[in-house]
């Protein structure tokens, strides 16, 4: 089943509430399937926040998540966003809208078990067609 690479959007030590763009931090994990191992890599600064925009779900600020997000396949936060939707269909990332935003470690835990369920069934289940609530 191989690697997935996350980022998930943190605000105040949780799962941020927020869109992706509006979380404090982003934080980098890689979840091995076959391993059942969640690693920790990185966090940052949510640089998306200094993004100045005419209207939410802007192309500037789409291009800058893609340079940020270029290497994960899972995007992950309490809100949907329009870029959303734009990171599915012309990236090809798959967004995660984590309904509850206690704790990231049970929010990670149960992205992994629906991708493992998702690729053992063969069936995506997406809301709204375009990301996949948790």
């Amino acid at each position: 089943m191989g690697k997935i690479k996350i980022a998930i959007a943190e605000k105040n030590g949780n799962v941020a509430n927020t869109h992706f763009g509006d979380s404090d931090r982003i934080l980098f994990y890689t979840i091995d399937l076959e391993k059942n191992t969640i690693t920790f890599e990185k966090e940052m600064e949510n640089p998306l926040k200094q993004v100045k925009e005419e209207k939410h779900g802007s192309e500037e600020k789409l291009k800058k998540a893609m340079e940020i997000l270029k290497d994960r396949d899972i995007i992950a936060s309490g809100m949907p966003s329009p870029n959303f939707k734009k990171l599915k269909e012309k990236f090809g990332k798959i967004p995660v809208v984590v309904q509850s935003t206690d704790n990231i470690n049970i929010a990670l835990a149960r992205i992994a078990d629906t991708i493992k369920e998702m690729k053992e069934s063969g069936e995506i289940k997406l809301n709204r067609n375009f990301y996949l609530l948790i």
